[in-house]
């Protein structure tokens, strides 16, 4: 009989369990085997050797980091992102990705390194973009934290027939939309037949100004790849749809376009000046010129100088000369306006700056990188991995670095004024007081252009800027002496009166009359008189279209414009235009006279003048050209303040290092 005697197993002795956090975790796969030991084991191996069981999991995770070899074939596939592989399995992803890049790459200023995972994950944009301008401004950076420049030598090679010849043509055309239509560039335009709804003509759109010209608003479209023939008149519309998909519509004028020589006549000069016989009502302008000369110094060619707006049919021509006769000639009526042609570089001239070719440095495949490094430096890496076949690269050094010392220094910011006249226009040259800014005799500061200067603009709320108001007058033998300056007139009709400002003759049939100090309204069916007028009238003035002073400025007491002397720049077709391109939709915005900004050198108004009493300030005529063109705008800060009472530093406190706003 066989017995089998069955003993309880040994209890396990006494002891701590050992620490074996010194393995870490951070590189330990959580999916691995290690996870598994305890619930692999006998119940009675679990309960009573727990020391044993420990010394199982330790060992497994131990294999399974990332640093033994199995461990790392749990992680082939981790191992293959450059985001989470090992450090030292990059060389592998650089010598594979970032072929021919240096081994280094470069440290900023600031001890920044370029990150090697980042440049990898990217550097398949860079070849996408091989050879092109951005890859080469990337390397530079990523190799030697370096800006650099590229230029092209081909760009001043002396070329036959490489002049850039530009002849604009352009439409005028009504401003209904006012100045909405800016956005007409970049848009096509086209003109259809108002009845059968066919396409007449269309064009693309390059430029558009606006302007006025005499009575009559204008948007001026600059147009090119000119498909049909455009029209003008009444029922001549054309219209250009915006990206939003609105619609602007405008009536084209007719203009003052070509002339037609019947009889060169004789014995005329270059310059000589080619009118109308009469100038049809409701037009405005029109002008030419003799250009050249034929047989007996007759007429054989002419440049039209005015385009004039509002035209129709043909006209006959006035020849105006101190020494020719004979010549006849008539206008003729066109929508079309061509603008003498011209070149818009010196490119294919001689004597110009331009180079004859010599097959190394000027040729059509070389280029040179202007940076702070020298060539010798980046000359094979560039060729290696970004230079075009079949082109020559130089170098140039260009220093863009900043140097840094431990010498005492200091620094200074200030800001300063783009010094255009068009922000001064309304301003006389005695002008002392501040036309942003005036104190009436209530103790209020009046602001008389909130909404800036165009004396021609017609927009809601603007401010006139010269006068009270505009009175459009039409006649015959007018002249540039018809009213003169401080001539009282009063309407036949109305019994309005008020004295001229300016005169602006517009031919001998119409004319701009500028007033002032209006009493009463006068109407379109008023014929002026003028019996305070030195000048007089040489014929009856009547009454076309009215322009009152409307705006939010009043034409009286401390808001009335000043009436002495003249301004010192007018914002009226030119001014205006420009206003316009600069983006101030209703003309020049008005700074602050220079005697308000606390200027050094600018007397302040209320400042102590020599005599010891309080000063009206510096008038606008003595300020020196240099101190306009250098006019502090905002704050002037200064890190070391220094002495109290440097007019560019501010005083004690926590702002100390700042000056006060100059506006």
């Amino acid at each position: 009989m066989l017995t089998t005697l069955l003993r309880p197993p040994r209890q396990p002795e006494a002891g701590p369990i050992p620490d074996l956090s010194y393995l870490g975790t951070a590189d330990v796969n959580e999916n691995g085997l290690s996870i598994f030991v305890k619930s692999q084991l006998p119940d009675f191996v679990t309960e009573n050797h727990p020391k044993f069981v420990t010394f199982l999991e330790a060992y497994y995770e131990w294999l399974e980091l990332k640093s033994n070899p199995y461990g790392r074939t749990q992680f082939l596939q981790e191992l293959s992102d450059v985001d989470d592989t090992l450090d030292e399995y990059l060389d592998y992803f650089k010598s594979k990705y970032l072929v021919n890049f240096p081994a280094t790459l470069t440290v900023t200023r600031d001890g920044d390194r370029v990150n090697d995972r980042t440049l990898i994950k990217n550097i398949r944009e860079f070849y996408k973009a091989k050879g092109s301008e951005k890859t080469y401004k990337f390397l530079f950076r990523v190799l030697y934290d370096s800006d650099i420049e590229l230029y092209y030598p081909k760009s001043d090679i002396l070329k036959i027939s490489d002049g850039r010849w530009v002849e604009n043509k352009t439409l005028k055309l009504t401003s209904s939309n006012g100045s909405t239509n800016i956005n007409m560039a970049t848009r096509t335009i086209v003109q259809k037949d108002p009845i059968s709804g066919d396409t007449l003509a269309y064009a693309n759109v390059n430029k558009v100004i606006l302007y006025q010209e005499g009575q009559y608003e204008i948007t001026e479209v600059f147009i090119d790849d000119i498909v049909g023939t455009f029209r003008y008149g009444t029922d001549a519309e054309v219209e250009t749809e915006l990206a939003d998909g609105t619609i602007l519509k405008e009536l084209v004028y007719g203009t003052f376009a070509s002339i037609e020589i019947t009889d060169g006549g004789q014995g005329y000069n270059v310059g000589d000046v080619i009118k109308l016989k009469t100038q049809p009502s409701g037009s405005i302008g029109g002008e030419a010129m003799v250009t050249s000369l034929g047989l007996n110094d007759s007429i054989k060619t002419v440049e039209v100088q005015n385009f004039g707006v509002n035209f129709s049919g043909e006209i006959e021509l006035e020849f105006i000369s101190t020494s020719g006769s004979d010549a006849s000639g008539v206008m003729k009526t066109s929508a079309l306006i061509e603008y003498p042609g011209y070149f818009t570089d010196n490119s294919g001239m001689l004597s110009s700056n331009k180079k004859l070719q010599d097959g190394d440095y000027y040729q059509d495949f070389s280029y040179v990188i202007k940076s702070e490094v020298s060539l010798e430096n980046f000359r094979t890496t560039i060729k290696k991995l970004i230079h075009p076949a079949g082109t020559k690269v130089f170098g140039d050094i260009s220093l863009f670095a900043s140097m840094e010392s431990d010498l005492p220094s200091h620094s200074e910011f200030q800001a300063y004024e783009n010094p255009v006249v068009g922000h001064y226009t309304p301003y006389m040259f005695q002008s002392i007081g501040n036309a942003r800014g005036m104190t009436d005799d209530q103790g209020a500061t009046v602001d008389r252009y909130t909404q800036g200067f165009n004396p021609d603009s017609t927009a809601r709320d603007h401010n006139w800027g010269t006068s009270g108001g505009k009175f459009i007058v039409s006649g015959s033998g007018f002249d540039d002496d018809s009213f003169d300056y401080r001539d009282a007139i009063t309407g036949s009709i109305s019994g309005a009166t008020a004295q001229v400002f300016e005169w602006v003759t517009k031919g001998t049939t119409s004319g701009i009359l500028y007033l002032m100090n209006i009493t009463g309204g006068f109407t379109t069916s008023d014929i002026l008189t003028s019996p305070q007028g030195t000048s007089g009238i040489t014929s009856d003035a009547n009454g076309n279209s009215i322009f009152n002073g409307r705006g939010i400025v009043l034409e009286g007491g401390i808001t009335a414009h000043n009436t002495q002397g003249n301004q010192i720049g007018t914002a009226g077709t030119d001014g205006y235009t420009m206003a316009v391109e600069l983006g101030y939709t209703l003309g020049w915005p008005m700074h602050n006279h220079p005697n308000t900004r606390g200027i050094y050198g600018i007397t302040k108004t209320g400042a102590t003048v020599d005599s010891g009493n309080t000063g009206q300030g510096a008038s606008m005529g003595i300020v020196y050209l240099k101190q306009f063109f250098a006019m502090p705008q905002g704050y002037h800060f200064h890190s070391n303040p220094g002495v109290q009472g440097d007019p560019y530093f501010g005083d004690t406190g926590a702002n100390n290092e700042y000056s006060q706003e100059y506006n």
